[in-house]
């Protein structure tokens, strides 16, 4: 999610506007998030956004500017977390 002034960024906020007056059948949620100037208040402002989303937040990385490799691994816990429960509800 890029930012701009701490708060996500409008494109991102559309979206989740969007999102949140259409309500998808999703069952999950992750959070990537990258800030430079801002800090890593990001998952409060999309939360907040998308009250009618009745999903689980399985997993947060965020990463202040370029992404190490800690982020990378991070990336790659939550892709197995997000595997995990797709398999669990027979998803794939």
């Amino acid at each position: 999610v890029p930012t701009l002034r701490n708060e996500p960024h409008p494109v991102v906020m559309n979206a989740l506007n969007l999102a949140n007056v259409v309500v998808p059948k999703a069952k999950y949620a992750a959070v990537l998030n990258s800030y430079g100037w801002s800090n890593d208040s990001t998952l409060k402002a999309i939360t907040s956004a998308t009250p009618n989303l009745e999903v689980e937040v399985v997993g947060v990385v965020g990463c202040k500017g370029l992404p190490t490799s800690e982020s990378y691994e991070k990336v790659n816990q939550l892709v197995e977390i997000i595997l995990n429960k797709h398999r669990a509800d027979q998803l794939i």
